[in-house]
């Protein structure tokens, strides 16, 4: 099995599977030693005697393209899965332990599709960290375990990946049915480098200004988020992208505050962790969001833990993303009463 993972949230996990065996508490106990960011540390992913593997091949007989044991692939789902709901596992070095019933393992074999361009975000990003670790020949397939990963389809792969070929984000380097790989070009490491993927895939230069504008509940945060976009359109310093962030991140969690508090939380005033935790109680948005939303949070104590170690790129992905959460948290809120919703 590879190493490196992209989160659907957008952090990079490095995954190392170690050992399976039983824990005598009726389950398999699956070790892997695991990196995100500066931290390092053992995890032990906990899988249920009874838990059923249906979902791990896209077909029966066991799909070929899955490398590895069902309870290894499944131990790498939950520790992306954790990696992206979870701020306190991602955030501590200290070894930590995740149980995977058959409930969980339904979730995390069935995870909720990744929009289409989410998903071009994902390639783009993917195959920025393989040529990150390498040169512009560098090679990335995607398999069975990306669209366990995602939620999404074969079709959906190739049909996203042809866009982003024709667009010339993306080459072609060796084609056989049912297995293809992509390469870099120039314009991809450009395009991540300076807006945190394909340019046509996130924050839209010509249209953020209209889309805060177009809610009502960040009138109060419009001019300190539009200094921020300003800044990002023409940052080009990781020193720069820093301030950004650093900047932006409250930016967030106060909108997120406003929000909570349209719905009568009592968590309104609390810290983002616990603020992302009320919103999966409630069900406000979706794990797509949850998981973003997370990563701002271990983005940020990574930032303060670690900063030297985050390279430009990114945080060029972790301001995108944060510009990008504001108007789809806004949209969340609850109309006041008397109003329409």
């Amino acid at each position: 099995m590879r190493v490196s993972y992209l989160t659907p949230g957008g952090s990079t996990v490095r995954i190392s599977i170690v050992t399976e065996a039983p824990t005598g508490r009726d389950a398999i106990g699956v070790v892997a030693r695991v990196a995100v960011g500066a931290i390092e540390k053992r995890v032990r992913v906990d899988i249920d005697a009874l838990v059923v593997f249906d979902g791990i091949g896209a077909a029966s007989p066991p799909d070929s393209s899955v490398d590895g044991s069902p309870r290894a692939i499944l131990a790498v789902l939950a520790i992306v899965d954790a990696t992206d709901s979870d701020a306190e596992f991602s955030g501590s070095s200290a070894d930590s332990i995740i149980s995977v019933d058959n409930e969980k393992a339904e979730q995390l074999l069935r995870r909720r599709p990744m929009s289409d361009r989410a998903l071009r975000r994902y390639l783009a990003q993917s195959v920025y960290i393989a040529y990150s670790e390498s040169t512009l020949a560098a090679k990335v397939n995607f398999d069975r375990l990306d669209e366990l990963i995602t939620g999404n389809r074969t079709i959906d792969f190739e049909r996203n990946a042809g866009l982003l070929l024709a667009e010339g984000y993306l080459t072609t380097a060796h084609r056989t049915k049912g297995d293809e790989s992509y390469g870099p070009t120039a314009s991809l490491v450009r395009s991540v480098e300076q807006w945190g993927g394909p340019k046509e895939d996130v924050v839209g230069e010509r249209n953020y200004e209209s889309t805060i504008a177009a809610y009502q509940g960040l009138t109060e945060f419009k001019t300190a988020i539009l200094l921020e976009w300003s800044r990002f359109l023409v940052a080009r310093s990781g020193t720069e992208l820093t301030s950004i962030f650093r900047s932006l991140a409250p930016l967030v969690e106060k909108v997120l505050g406003r929000i909570l508090a349209s719905h009568g939380s009592a968590k309104a005033s609390a810290n983002l962790g616990p603020m992302v935790t009320e919103m999966q109680q409630r069900r406000l948005g979706d794990r797509a969001l949850w998981s973003r939303l997370n990563h701002v949070v271990t983005f940020a104590r990574d930032l303060a833990e670690h900063g030297e170690a985050l390279s430009d790129p990114a945080m060029r992905i972790a301001c995108e993303s944060a510009f990008d959460l504001i108007p789809q948290l806004a949209a969340l809120a609850r109309a006041p009463s008397g109003t329409a919703a």
